[in-house]
C-alpha cells in the first residue's frame, strides 16, 4: 500500500496507527507501525518500501490530523465536507510527537484557535482575526473545555492513543468540566480556585498521559507492549488526580457548610416561649420561691410546682382569653388561645423539627410535616405558583416560616437556589404566606362549649338569653 503510488499519504499513516483496512477490520497497529507513523524510525531500512512512509510522516502528518478533526466535525453535524477538507495542524502534530506534554501541549492555541482560523468563518477571505489564548487562561474556560473531548477524542484514536475510558483524557477533561460547572459561581474567588485547580489538573494528567505514550516510541524497545489506557491504574490515590479529588471534596464540604450557615442566618435572633419566670426554681439549699411554695389552699398537694404555675397562669389569662364565662361555658376562640392582639399563643406554636415536603394532588397541594406532635400544614401550591415569579421555590419559602422546620429546597447548591436569590425570596407584592395556608382558609377553630365569646367582650351560655361581662349570664 505504501510502495504503489496511488494511496492517499493520510491512509498510509492511518493503516500505521490504526493497523485496520477493508479488508483486514480486525488488525491492530503494533509498536514498530506506530513508530513509522510517528516518523520515529527510518522505514527504509527495514524495507526499502517503507521508505515513503518516513516522508509522509514528515510531510502529511499535519494534513492526517486536520482529517481526523474534519471527519469529526462532519460527524457531529457541525461543518460540511468541503469548507474542512483541507485542515491541517502544524504545531498539533510536531508536539504531539514531540515530548514533555505537560508543558507543550496546548490544545486552546494549537486545536481550537487553528481551527478558527482555519474553519468556514476563517481564512483571509473572510479577514477574521483571532488572537491566541493567554497561558494562564488555557484550560479555564468551561465552553471552551466542552468543545474540546469529542475533537480529543478522534484526534487520539486516529494516532492510536487509548481515547475511551474512566482514566481517558476526554472523559477526565469532560467531568472536570461538569464539576466546576454545576459547584462554582457560588462566590468569584471559590469558581478563581476551582479553575486554578482544575487546569492544574488537567495539565498534569496530560503531563503523565503522554510520559506513557513516550515509553512506547523508543526505538531500543521494539517489544514494548500496546497503551490500553492512557494513564495508569492508580485511580485518585497519586499525581494530579489525587490533588484534584481532594480539591473536590473540600470544595463540597465548603458548600455544605455555607448552604448550613445560610439556614441559620435565615432563623430568628429569639424565640418566644412561656420564659422562665413560669418555672419554680430552688433558692440557696432547696429552699422555694415564696409564691411557690405550697399554701393551706392548696387542694391536691401531690400537684408539681410546674403544673401549679401552670394553672395560676391559666386563671390568669382567662378572663382576658374570653374563652369562658361566669356560666361556666367555652367560646368558640379558633380552637386556640389568643391574647388580646389576636396573636397565636408562642407555646401552641408547632415544632416542625425533622418535617420534610410533599406534594399531593398531582402537585396543587405543598404538605408540610409531621411536627413533633404529629400534625401536617398544607398549602394551595396551586395558587402559589400563580402568585410568585415563574421558578420561585416553593418548597423553601414555605419551610422557611415555620418553626424549627429544615430548608425544604430540593435543589440545595444550585446557583439559581442560592440563599437570599430571586427564587428563594417572597416578593414584597405578593400575598402573605397564611393566605395559601389551606387550614387557615377552609377550616374553623372549634370550642368546647356551646357558646361564642371574643376576646374579653361578650360570651353566651348554653341558656337562650345573652350576657355581656364576665360574671353576667342570664340562667
Amino acid at each position: 500500500m505504501a510502495g504503489d503510488g496511488n494511496s492517499d499519504p493520510r491512509d498510509v499513516l492511518r493503516v500505521c496507527f490504526v493497523g485496520k483496512t477493508t479488508k483486514h477490520p480486525d488488525r491492530d497497529a503494533t509498536v514498530l507501525s506506530k513508530m513509522l507513523g510517528w516518523g520515529i524510525i527510518n522505514g527504509g531500512r527495514i524495507d526499502p518500501r517503507l521508505n515513503v512512509v518516513t516522508s509522509f510522516a514528515k510531510e502529511h502528518g499535519p494534513a492526517y490530523v486536520g482529517q481526523l478533526v474534519a471527519d469529526q466535525l462532519v460527524l457531529l453535524g457541525l461543518a460540511e465536507p468541503d469548507s474542512v477538507a483541507d485542515l491541517r495542524f502544524d504545531a498539533l502534530w510536531e508536539t504531539l510527537r514531540g515530548r514533555n506534554w505537560k508543558v507543550t501541549l496546548d490544545f486552546y492555541n494549537m486545536l481550537l484557535v487553528e481551527l478558527l482560523k482555519q474553519g468556514p468563518c476563517g481564512g483571509t477571505s473572510h479577514r477574521t482575526h483571532v488572537t491566541a489564548v493567554p497561558a494562564a487562561r488555557v484550560w479555564k474556560d468551561v465552553l471552551n473545555n466542552q468543545r474540546l473531548p469529542p475533537l480529543i477524542s478522534a484526534i487520539f484514536e486516529g494516532l492510536g492513543i487509548p481515547h475511551e475510558g474512566p482514566e481517558s483524557l476526554p472523559t477526565l477533561l469532560g467531568n472536570m468540566n461538569a464539576f466546576i460547572s454545576y459547584h462554582g459561581g457560588v462566590s468569584a474567588a471559590q469558581t478563581a480556585a476551582l479553575l486554578d485547580a482544575g487546569a492544574e489538573f488537567m495539565r498534569g494528567v496530560i503531563g503523565e498521559g503522554g510520559a506513557l505514550v513516550e515509553s512506547t516510541r523508543d526505538p531500543t524497545n521494539l517489544e514494548a507492549p500496546p497503551l490500553t489506557t492512557f494513564l495508569r491504574a492508580t485511580g485518585d490515590t497519586l499525581g494530579a488526580r489525587r490533588t484534584w479529588a481532594e480539591k473536590r471534596k473540600a470544595c463540597v464540604k465548603a458548600n455544605e457548610l455555607r448552604r448550613d450557615f445560610a439556614a441559620l442566618e435565615s432563623m430568628p435572633n429569639s424565640i418566644d416561649g412561656m420564659g422562665m419566670a413560669q418555672f419554680a426554681y430552688v433558692e440557696g439549699a432547696g429552699a422555694k420561691r415564696d409564691h411557690e411554695r405550697p399554701t393551706s389552699d392548696d387542694t391536691d398537694t401531690g400537684k408539681s410546682r410546674r403544673r401549679r404555675a401552670a394553672e395560676r397562669e391559666q386563671q390568669e389569662r382567662a378572663p382576658a382569653a374570653g374563652g369562658k364565662n361566669a356560666g361556666g361555658d367555652k367560646g368558640a376562640g379558633g380552637g386556640k388561645d389568643k391574647g388580646a392582639n389576636g396573636d397565636a399563643d408562642p407555646r401552641q406554636q408547632l415544632d416542625y423539627t425533622g418535617a420534610t415536603v410533599i406534594y399531593e394532588d398531582h402537585g396543587k397541594v405543598l404538605k408540610v410535616g409531621p411536627s413533633t406532635e404529629g400534625k401536617y400544614t398544607k398549602y394551595d401550591a396551586e395558587k402559589m405558583r400563580a402568585a410568585l415569579p415563574d421558578g420561585a421555590c416553593l418548597a423553601h419559602l414555605v419551610t422557611k416560616s415555620l418553626h424549627n422546620c429544615p430548608d425544604g429546597c430540593p435543589k440545595q447548591g444550585d446557583p439559581a437556589h442560592q440563599p437570599g436569590g430571586p427564587l428563594h425570596t417572597w416578593p414584597a407584592t405578593a400575598p402573605k404566606r397564611s393566605t395559601f395556608n389551606l387550614k387557615r382558609s377552609t377550616e374553623k377553630g372549634k370550642g368546647g362549649g356551646g357558646g361564642k365569646g371574643k376576646g374579653g367582650g361578650k360570651g353566651k351560655t348554653k341558656g337562650a338569653d345573652k350576657g355581656k361581662g364576665k360574671g353576667k349570664a342570664s340562667m
